[in-house]
């Protein structure tokens, strides 16, 4: 009698498995849960006042900052420049940013020529509205083609002098 109390069929089984398997992983999901909820920690005055004090010193630290950012900006003095000659002065004078400036001068150290004012506005980093007011005063003067001229290396040699021999008295 108690055989057949605890006999189970193959399909009982199963399910019975099954619903162990489910109720396993629910408590180990709750149990993981519980271990990473964060732990909330009293704030006690003290640590308050040294949080809004730790606070107040950084917004003084950023307001400080805009006003040196602020005094560091130069004003645009808007003249005539030829990309292909200006120096970074005189390009921080027209107010272009200095990532820009050191841009343009790695193009013309790598060879590069602006040949029309639309050249100049494919600076990377140069925005339309920085390059429509700088375009009315970008003077690019002819490009010189220099002629190779060719020379005589023979003649620039120094000769060698041969079988020289001091003369002895």
């Amino acid at each position: 009698m108690w055989k057949d109390f605890f006999y189970y069929t193959k399909s009982e089984r199963r399910v019975i498995l099954l619903l162990l398997a489910i109720a396993l992983l629910l408590l180990g999901i709750w149990a993981i849960t519980e271990y990473l909820r964060p732990v909330e920690v009293p704030v006690t005055l003290s640590e308050s006042k040294e949080i809004d004090s730790f606070l107040a010193n950084l917004e003084e630290q950023e307001k400080i900052r805009k006003s040196h950012t602020s005094k560091n900006e130069i004003s645009a003095v808007l003249q005539p420049f030829d990309p292909n000659t200006a120096d970074s002065v005189l390009l921080r004078q027209l107010g272009l940013p200095v990532y820009i400036v050191r841009n343009i001068l790695k193009y013309r150290a790598k060879g590069g020529v602006f040949r029309s004012p639309e050249s100049f506005s494919r600076i990377y980093g140069l925005k339309e509205e920085v390059y429509q007011k700088l375009k009315p005063y970008i003077t690019i003067a002819p490009l010189v083609s220099v002629s190779h001229v060719r020379t005589d290396t023979f003649r620039q040699l120094k000769p060698k002098i041969r079988n020289y021999h001091p003369i002895h008295d």
